[in-house]
């Protein structure tokens, strides 16, 4: 997951904020398709719960960050300006 979300957001290499939105975008994955299936999530998305975090606060909180670091980069759109 971390490797696509690196991917979407043309990125050369994988960092920190692309393994956190892989540990978000796969446990909001198994939460909605894995329980039929008798999944469970990761630790790493244990912990999360755990602590109160939303994914979506996650998931936007390092796409503000990701816009400040990188403004010539239009991430909504994954194209440059």
């Amino acid at each position: 997951m971390s490797w696509l979300e690196c991917r979407e957001l043309k990125h050369g290499c994988i960092g920190t904020e692309h393994l956190l939105l892989g540990i978000v975008k796969e446990g909001e994955r198994i939460m909605d398709l894995g329980k039929d299936r008798g999944l469970t999530v990761g630790l790493a998305f244990q912990v999360l719960q755990n602590l109160g975090v939303e994914p979506s606060t996650i998931q936007t909180q390092v796409m503000q960050i990701l816009r400040l670091n990188q403004p010539e980069l239009d991430i909504k759109n994954k194209t440059k300006k």
